[in-house]
């Protein structure tokens, strides 16, 4: 079970000392993927890696990721990275699709999407926690043309898309287990970095992140 597995589970810049971790977190396929993503350019991942666990019940409400993570490069990619096969009924990831793109979306884009959530509040999100809203019929009403998507995830898959503009979630587990999965940020090594989450400029593998995006 992922509890036994994975004792501990948090959001951290410690996990770089676990090398099955950083295993999965900083695969070559993974980096060469973004690094295409990015036209060529050299990517790496912020030090802060984000384990998380969908507890029985559990869900997770629809949000960008903008509104934590603003600060530094506008290309930031999220991987989102299943550890055990993950069917739908478990909890997995659902995106919101082309919502950084329809026209419905637009006044949100203007609002929520680009609002940070340690220094601002926007009227309609739940609290300070940056979730839009945990129904995603919600959001669907903003354009005919949006489609909740999600799918039946293998050990072994990883879903790739750009952070700060698309609407994602994860939908309920119904199960009467534990879901584990892994978030790991990427974007060009020469961009800025949002220093929130490169524990105070700590060096990893020899590369030195600072949030003016000089190395």
């Amino acid at each position: 079970e992922a509890e036994q597995l994975w004792p501990g589970v948090k959001f951290s810049a410690a996990w770089r000392d676990c090398p099955p971790v950083m295993e999965i977190a900083e695969a070559p396929e993974l980096r060469e993927i973004c690094k295409s993503i990015f036209g060529g350019l050299e990517a790496a991942s912020y030090p802060f890696k984000w384990l998380r666990t969908s507890q029985p019940g559990g869900s997770t409400g629809f949000h960008c990721d903008s509104v934590w993570m603003g600060r530094g490069s506008q290309r930031l990619v999220t991987a989102w990275v299943p550890l055990e096969d993950t069917p739908v009924d478990l909890g997995g990831l659902a995106l919101l699709e082309r919502s950084h793109i329809l026209g419905g979306f637009e006044r949100l884009r203007q609002t929520y999407v680009a609002h940070d959530v340690q220094r601002s509040a926007v009227r309609g999100t739940k609290g300070s926690s940056g979730i839009y809203t945990g129904d995603p019929a919600e959001l669907l009403a903003y354009d005919p043309a949006a489609r909740v998507l999600t799918a039946n995830y293998r050990a072994g898959d990883v879903l790739l898309f750009k952070a700060m503009g698309i609407f994602h979630g994860a939908v309920k587990n119904t199960t009467s287990r534990t879901r584990l999965s892994m978030d790991v940020r990427w974007q060009p090594l020469s961009d800025p970095w949002d220093d929130r989450y490169i524990s105070g400029g700590d060096s990893l593998r020899g590369v030195e992140y600072r949030a003016d995006g000089k190395t």
